[in-house]
């Protein structure tokens, strides 16, 4: 959804919103086909049984913009306010995006004690993931951008000269983080990555 408005007096607003939640549910093939929770790339890998129906909440991305020709000195300013989920990328088209996982590293002889069998592939250990598909999300991204310009005519042709300030309230939210949850989840979901910093561009543009 989309809304655009044209003022009088020269100020444009624009703004608008998208969202959505994806439901996947693999329950009937999961009975018929347990062994998907242990293929290395099965859908189910390291989940446990419950995980065969996902539901993810509805998650919705927000984004505005104004814009503001300041009459008489013809100064231009603007700014455009974004505020989205803090998802991993999918290419699945029944999912918003990724959530986070929770991975835990078991070692084989307590799984084989568990299952009475030995580890597929005879490995030294399993990770199992202990949160649920579409269950864990950080904080969401929020960021606003201004632009401020200057437009300058010289007879047919016209120019605006401005700066840009980007992440203007300068938000360190994270936008990686780490999904190990390890012996007792003390550095799980800690950040290991973040919004780039405040920061000015300056530009020209001509037309004629």
């Amino acid at each position: 959804m989309t809304v655009n408005a044209r003022m009088n007096n020269g100020l444009t607003l624009q703004g608008g919103f998208t969202t959505g939640g994806g439901v996947r549910d693999l329950c009937e093939i999961a009975a018929q086909l347990p062994e998907l929770y242990s293929q290395p790339l099965g859908m189910l890998q390291n989940r446990d049984v419950a995980s065969c129906r996902v539901e993810e909440p509805w998650l919705a991305a927000w984004r505005g913009l104004a814009n503001y020709v300041v009459p008489k000195v013809d100064v231009q300013v603007s700014a455009i306010m974004r505020s989205q989920p803090n998802l991993l990328a999918t290419n699945d088209p029944g999912s918003n995006g990724l959530s986070q996982s929770a991975n835990y590293f078991e070692s084989a002889a307590n799984v084989v004690a568990q299952l009475g069998r030995p580890v597929a592939g005879n490995a030294a250990q399993v990770t199992l993931d202990l949160a649920r598909l579409g269950d864990v999300y950080p904080e969401r991204l929020n960021t606003v951008d201004m632009r401020v310009s200057k437009i300058l005519r010289f007879g047919r042709y016209r120019a605006n000269v401005g700066f840009d300030l980007y992440n203007l309230f300068n938000a360190n939210t994270g936008t990686a983080f780490n999904q190990n949850f390890g012996t007792n989840g003390a550095t799980w979901l800690r950040p290991n990555g973040i919004l780039n910093p405040r920061y000015a561009r300056f530009n020209a543009t001509v037309d004629f």
